[in-house]
Order: C-alpha cells, then sequence, then structure tokens
C-alpha cells in the first residue's frame, strides 16, 4: 500500500497552548537576535555593553542636568549652521563601528534609548577615541493633515558618516542647532 501502514494509530496533532505559542515566539526572536549578534564584527560587540550603560546614564543625565550645563561638554555652538567635520578614512571606520554598536544597544535597551540618548553616547564615544562629531538638533512639524504635531530629532555625524540618527536627517529636519567637536 505505498510504504503506509493503515494499521498501526498515528498521533495526532496537538494544538499548543497559547503560553507554548508565546513561548516558542520569544526562543525564536531570541535565536534571531543571537545569530544577529554573532554576525557582528568583534569590535562591535564589544561596545555593545559600554554603549547600553552610557545610554543609560545619558538618558539619567537628560532628565536630572539643564542642557545648559551639557550643551559645553557636546562641542562647540554652531547656531543653525549645518557644518559637518572633517575625518579621516580611520576616524570614520571608527565613527561605523561606534554607530552600530549604540544602534544593537539601543535596540536591546528596557529604558529610553531615543535619538538624544544615542546621540549623547555617540559624542562621548567618539570623544574618547578622537573622532570629530557634529551633533545637530532639529525639528519639523508632522505631515498628518489633522493635528500637526512638533517633532524633534538629534543626530550625529563625522565626515560623511551618520553615527546615529539615521540618514536623511538633513532632509527631513531642519537643523536648528550644531554643536560641533573637532578631535
Amino acid at each position: 500500500m505505498n510504504g503506509l501502514d493503515l494499521c498501526t494509530p498515528h498521533a495526532q496533532p496537538q494544538s499548543m497552548t497559547a503560553q507554548e505559542t508565546k513561548q516558542q515566539g520569544w526562543i525564536a526572536i531570541v535565536r534571531r537576535k543571537l545569530t544577529t549578534m554573532a554576525a557582528q564584527p568583534p569590535a562591535v560587540l564589544a561596545l555593545v555593553p559600554l554603549c547600553w550603560v552610557l545610554i543609560a546614564v545619558s538618558d539619567i543625565v537628560i532628565l536630572a542636568v539643564p542642557f545648559r550645563r551639557v550643551a559645553p561638554w557636546t562641542g562647540q555652538a554652531m547656531g543653525t549652521a549645518a557644518t559637518v567635520p572633517v575625518a579621516t578614512p580611520h576616524q570614520q571606520h571608527l565613527a561605523q563601528t561606534i554607530g552600530q554598536a549604540i544602534g544593537i544597544a539601543a535596540r536591546a535597551a528596557p529604558f529610553r534609548a531615543d535619538c538624544y540618548p544615542q546621540a549623547l553616547t555617540a559624542v562621548a564615544l567618539c570623544r574618547c577615541v578622537r573622532v570629530p562629531t557634529a551633533l545637530f538638533f532639529g525639528a519639523t512639524f508632522s505631515t498628518d493633515d489633522s493635528d500637526a504635531e512638533l517633532e524633534a530629532h538629534a543626530w550625529v555625524v563625522s565626515g560623511p558618516v551618520t553615527i546615529t540618527g539615521g540618514r536623511g536627517s538633513f532632509g527631513r529636519f531642519p537643523a536648528l542647532a550644531c554643536f560641533l567637536r573637532v578631535g
């Protein structure tokens, strides 16, 4: 009979409980994240724990310290001039590595890890390795026709490398302030 044994009872597939389905979902997510992490360069992986801590510290600084005290540390105020510092190829590579590590740490953070804490973290790490940075703050009104809301954004660049904040930030958010730190 074509290799089928009709006399042997076959186990009926049992439906999984909601808890088991949820658990398998978490397992798949963790497996996917670990696979992604394993594909990262060792330098990026080495920076992730430090980035995670610095994002948390930056979040606390944002809540506890007025910006006028933080601003001098971020660099020289350039006003609304969109000034981008020149970076050597080595500095650009360091900036990319720092940006990747911050992105991974931010996605894994159980606390606020939006653009502003990431930007402060990028400036801090770049200062440590003498990579020039420009920290930008920009704002625009949302494109939703029903109720226009002000959207703010912070991003950091070094030469042609966008360290945090994503590419396209200059086009979407007009720069309201720029803080330049060279080396």
